[in-house]
């Protein structure tokens, strides 16, 4: 592994992150087979005094293809952070255009795009600073904190959908209550690395009341099935559960809607910019949590008193597919990163269209989907805010998948179905291991199948080597092939071509990305990273 330590870099020591499997019970260790990338990012929060900042949240997303963060941490007293990624190597091209984002209240959110994260990625000295925010902050439209003395707290509406949801459902959530996850004292799940809470369910982010989706009782006030407090899991299935099987439900799946009171937006202009923040935590399986798996957590609003819901959704699920462990059953994700502790996060603001000039309801949805895995602690929202401002929240679309969209087609490059490995050659992965491939300087040849779905007709593809400057995180092409034709005439036909090219590998850099560009028969051109190499010392 090797670590890149920044300039401005003023912490003695980082972290980085090698996952390592065992067949024999710890005695020996191997690299983990699959498809993964792994990477680091430490560093610190100050503000333009040099005075560190606490309290401050740092995330890295993928934007839509990876809805949102792939991991948040929040800053310590010191005012470090370090993050720590772990996605499928389906989403590499989207990491290669990461963006670093922190916020902390009172002060302005920083971003930096263009950040680039392969396997391996290991940088420590990422320093940012933080100006203060002199403008006041968001004009507040509508607000719900869930205390007793809200004068809309008791016009929220539960309805329950699946499962028999008896103890274990949307509810009301207290401080004080000291309720522990006992799906965890008794063996069925483990806690984040690093969590050091002992599975408590959270007090309220702001002052005593939240609403939460989880089961407040215990084995004494529960059903015959064996109900157990601070997770999802509805009633325990006693019968088939097992050590560390991450929790299994009695019924198949349990879920249930929350849904808000009428919001008055009639006096909102229609050019104002609207969108939804709220404090959040949640913890839930890490074995398929993604846009299509389980444990959903899908955000909606109504425009006619809830008689319809609009079909963009907000889903909060993590898309990053990590590959850990061969067996993740009990290890959580949550809104932090996978196998990352819990925290109460400010959500990224959703944006809310079309709701100018109208009332509204929110609706907050949990679906766990099937039985297994449940022994997490679930979904809990506080300080609920309709604000002017825009959203930035990437909106699910259910379109996330192993290609990029150009255009009004799609241009990707062929994956092998049973590994998903890059058919390009030479592969920025070794086949095997997994492990980055180091190129040497000078002529290299490149072979890259690829496709290209599109109505407009004939077309040409090119490859393109370009240098990445890590001071600046930009590209600057440094060669290029020669067009390479291809013909597709009919409406929606898919245009494939096999590239190769012997491109020169420059001298004196540290990285290359492969890429290949499109150009279609009206001109239009298209470019798309593929593969991300080291150059051998």
């Amino acid at each position: 592994t090797k670590i890149r330590v920044s300039a401005e870099n003023s912490t003695a020591s980082a972290k980085t992150i090698v996952p390592l499997t065992s067949s024999d019970g710890g005695t020996t260790w191997e690299n983990i087979a699959d498809d993964v990338i792994l990477a680091a990012i430490t560093g610190k929060i100050t503000d333009l005094d040099g005075l560190a900042l606490s309290g401050a949240t740092v995330s890295i997303s993928g934007g839509s293809a990876t809805n949102g963060s792939v991991a948040s941490v929040i800053t310590g007293n010191d005012g470090l952070y370090s993050l720590l990624i772990n996605a499928n190597k389906s989403l590499l091209n989207a990491l290669l255009n990461s963006t670093i984002t922190v916020t902390k209240s009172g002060y302005q959110k920083y971003a930096l795009s263009g950040f680039q994260v392969v396997n391996g990625t290991n940088v420590t000295g990422l320093n940012f600073l933080l100006s203060e925010d002199t403008s006041g902050g968001a004009t507040v439209l509508w607000r719900e904190t869930f205390e007793s003395n809200s004068p809309t707290l008791n016009d929220w509406t539960v309805n329950q959908l699946a499962g028999d949801n008896i103890n274990n459902t949307w509810h009301l959530h207290s401080s004080g209550l000291g309720i522990v996850n006992e799906a965890y004292t008794d063996g069925y799940v483990q806690l984040a690395t690093g969590d050091t809470s002992g599975a408590a369910v959270p007090d309220p982010a702001v002052g005593s009341g939240a609403y939460w989706y989880g089961s407040a009782l215990g084995t004494d006030n529960s059903t015959v099935f064996g109900s157990i407090q601070g997770n999802f899991l509805d009633d325990q299935d006693t019968g088939s559960a097992s050590t560390l099987d991450g929790g299994t439900s009695y019924s198949f799946s349990n879920s249930a809607e929350l849904i808000s009171p009428s919001i008055d937006l009639t006096a909102v202009s229609a050019s104002t910019p609207v969108s939804l923040v709220f404090d959040t935590f949640w913890e839930i399986e890490s074995v398929n949590p993604n846009s299509s798996g389980f444990d959903v957590m899908i955000v909606e609003y109504s425009l006619d008193d809830g008689l319809t819901w609009e079909t963009t959704q907000a889903r909060l699920n993590p898309l990053s597919d990590p590959q850990d462990s061969i067996v993740r059953d009990p290890i959580p994700f949550s809104n932090t990163g996978y196998n990352s502790p819990p925290a109460w996060l400010q959500q990224e603001a959703i944006p809310l269209e079309g709701v100018q000039g109208e009332t509204i309801r929110l609706r907050f949805t949990f679906d766990t989907v099937d039985g297994l895995y449940n022994g997490f602690r679930g979904w809990l929202i506080d300080n609920v805010i309709v604000q002017e401002g825009e959203g930035s929240f990437p909106v699910y679309d259910g379109t996330f998948g192993d290609y990029e969209g150009y255009g009004q087609g799609y241009f990707y490059v062929n994956y092998d179905p049973d590994t998903y490995q890059s058919l390009v050659t030479p592969a920025s992965y070794d086949p095997v291991t997994y492990e980055l491939v180091y190129l040497d300087s000078g002529d290299t040849t490149f072979t890259a199948e690829v496709s290209y779905s599109d109505d407009l007709g004939a077309g040409s593809f090119v490859l393109k080597l370009v240098t990445i400057d890590y001071d600046t995180y930009a590209t600057t092409l440094v060669d290029e092939s020669s067009p390479i034709a291809y013909s597709a005439t009919s409406t929606g036909v898919e245009a494939t071509a096999t590239l190769s090219a012997t491109l020169n590998v420059p001298t004196g850099t540290d990285y290359v990305e492969l890429w290949i560009e499109m150009t279609d028969s009206e001109g239009y051109v298209y470019e798309y990273p593929v593969e991300f190499y080291e150059i051998a010392l």
